[in-house]
């Protein structure tokens, strides 16, 4: 009798730590195809302009239809970090400009498409966050250390920027959170 109690603690502990095991590393798949990036809090995705022959500031907009090309990015693994999240490239699959910050333009400069040149400053830490029974992400540039943020608001043409990384515990995480719906 003993035995077989013993037995089922085992088991029950081994799912257990089986079950924790997955919520605390989430897999981050390594993208390959057309993807949107959109904001948890407002739901919209990042848009940045079709000119390819120009720097262009990046905003959200109502994704509407995933096959809208100006809303479509290409997520590239480039490299992991110590913790095996993904460093990745956005790149806007319209213009072939990737997302990037200005390292030198600190808190709340606002994040834009540009020539893909491979630096620092065009790599996104991919930081898994668990949200409302979901996992999340946050985009940490790599060169800066500042997650991509919307600020909260719901305002179609709002420009993103880079701000502070918030913990999980922080009530205004959500607007640093991101899905990666995919695209046709």
């Amino acid at each position: 009798m003993r035995v077989v109690k013993n037995a089922r603690r085992i088991i029950v502990l081994v799912g257990l730590i089986i079950g924790l095991g997955m919520l605390v590393t989430p897999a981050f798949a390594s993208l390959n195809g057309y993807y949107g990036v959109q904001s948890v809090r407002s739901g919209k995705c990042l848009e940045a302009s079709n000119n390819p022959n120009s720097f262009s500031s990046v905003w959200q907009y109502d994704c509407g239809n995933f096959n809208y090309y100006t809303k479509k990015w290409t997520i590239t693994e480039v490299s992991q970090t110590t913790q095996g999240w993904g460093v990745n490239e956005l790149k806007h699959t319209t213009t072939g400009g990737c997302l990037a910050v200005p390292p030198q333009g600190g808190i709340q400069a606002y994040a834009v498409r540009e020539p893909c040149i491979g630096s620092d400053a065009q790599r996104w830490i991919t930081r898994p966050i668990f949200y409302q029974n979901n996992w999340r992400y946050q985009l940490v540039n790599k060169a800066t250390g500042l997650c991509l943020d919307q600020a909260g608001s719901n305002a179609n043409l709002f420009n993103v920027y880079q701000y502070y990384c918030l913990t999980s515990t922080d009530v205004n995480v959500v607007n640093q959170l991101w899905n990666f719906p995919v695209w046709n």
